[in-house]
């Protein structure tokens, strides 16, 4: 017999954090689940480039524009994968959805199908921060429309005001495999040309480069006003860092706030020196000891970025259900400081890790003053960097999906 075969619907356009857990998924059982996999989704988009370069399937399902002539077409994709899976003798297993759409139309397409959906499981992954409506159709795609419902977290568990059945429904946190440094769809490469072993990390021409060596924090993510980083740049300009250098780096890319709009808010908190290009700027105060770097474009080096920081900063003020930048941080080696948001304190409480409240801006320079003297304790530094990374691996691990799979399979 063949290798069970378990097929994911993803209609998300752009690259979320759905997204990531889905791959994250695909790719544990493609490569270390003795599985076989299909993913179904739009012809084009991260997800598919992604997934290809470890060897998964693709199967077009055209659910956007939202229509009924989309809807439509997707059925017919939906009747052809599944009856293919049937022709080829797979061991079709479980059918994965994430997103509403896909979610709707399995349920549906499994009452009007019987015949392509035997002893077929449909599991919906529930990631999306927002409260599911409280609607009689929610009832009945939750509780009777799929066999099991994953939360990503308690907090998403919560946000989903109906009653579920007795053992239909577990939380599950995004796990994932970031210990190597590199993911498994990326390609090892060698040390960046911008950063030589020991040496510092070219930024843009005339400013200082990124020292490794001094307090280094990073934060990694898109720019959107919920995501905390005006909000982070003030407490930056407020601390005391004590005639050291600190540093502050953003990675990311412009999306609901642009990145140059970052670089106007710091200027006006720390006075000192600027240097804007179209991807890269510096920002530095008037002693010019506190340095904000900041990159609007898909920067090659995050890994690079990810293993030398002191500490990964999550400063969001909203979402944060699924916290994969608090995973890699950790299974990185790097502590992270975030804010009590969404799904933060599950995923970072019990770790070396801070937590800062919501809105707290003076606990926000405490927690940078106190990061920047660890960071500047390098035999303290060199403890808590293993104790990290223990803490990440332990809990957030790849293996970890083999627990999820075994309780899918008792639910036969």
């Amino acid at each position: 017999m063949r290798a069970p075969l378990n097929v994911f619907l993803n209609s998300n356009r752009w690259y979320s954090a759905v997204s990531d857990y889905c791959l994250q998924l695909m790719s544990w059982l493609r490569l270390h689940g003795s599985a076989d996999v299909i993913l179904g989704c739009h012809a084009t988009g991260p997800l598919i480039s992604k997934s290809q370069k470890i060897g998964i399937a693709f199967e077009e399902i055209p659910l956007f524009p939202s229509t009924p002539l989309s809807f439509f077409r997707s059925w017919r994709a939906l009747s052809s994968l599944l009856a293919k899976a049937i022709a080829h003798d797979d061991n079709l297993e479980n059918v994965w959805v994430f997103e509403g759409r896909e979610h709707t139309l399995a349920a549906l397409h499994r009452i009007f199908h019987r015949d392509l959906w035997r002893n077929v499981k449909l599991i919906r992954v529930r990631g999306q921060a927002n409260t599911t409506r409280n609607t009689r159709i929610n009832q009945w795609l939750y509780a009777r429309g799929t066999d099991a419902v994953i939360f990503v977290a308690d907090v998403v568990r919560q946000r989903s005001p109906f009653e579920l059945p007795q053992n239909h429904s577990i939380t599950f946190p995004y796990c994932a495999d970031f210990s190597t440094g590199v993911r498994p769809w990326e390609k090892r490469k060698s040390e960046s040309e911008n950063s030589k072993p020991g040496q510092n990390y070219h930024w843009v021409h005339s400013a200082p480069d990124v020292d490794f060596n001094s307090t280094l924090l990073l934060v990694v993510g898109r720019y959107d006003p919920i995501k905390g980083h005006k909000e982070l740049i003030n407490a930056f300009s407020d601390m005391d860092n004590l005639g050291k250098i600190v540093q502050l780096v953003f990675i990311g890319c412009s999306e609901n706030i642009m990145a140059a709009e970052l670089v106007a808010h710091a200027w006006e908190k720390l006075g000192g020196e600027k240097i804007s290009t179209p991807k890269r700027s510096f920002v530095s105060s008037r002693c010019g000891q506190k340095r904000l770097y900041i990159c609007d474009e898909r920067f090659s080096d995050v890994s690079l970025f990810m293993v030398r920081a002191h500490w990964g900063v999550i400063p969001s003020l909203g979402s944060e259900v699924i916290c994969r930048v608090a995973v890699e941080f950790l299974q990185n080696g790097t502590p992270c400081i975030a804010t009590d948001v969404g799904a933060l304190r599950e995923v970072l409480e019990g770790g070396p890790s801070r937590i800062v409240p919501l809105h707290n801006h003076l606990k926000w320079i405490q927690a940078l003053e106190s990061a920047s003297a660890l960071a500047s304790d390098p035999a303290f530094f060199a403890l808590l960097r293993p104790q990290c990374k223990r803490f990440g691996m332990e809990r957030y691990s790849w293996e970890r999906y083999s627990e999820l799979m075994a309780w899918l399979k008792q639910k036969r």
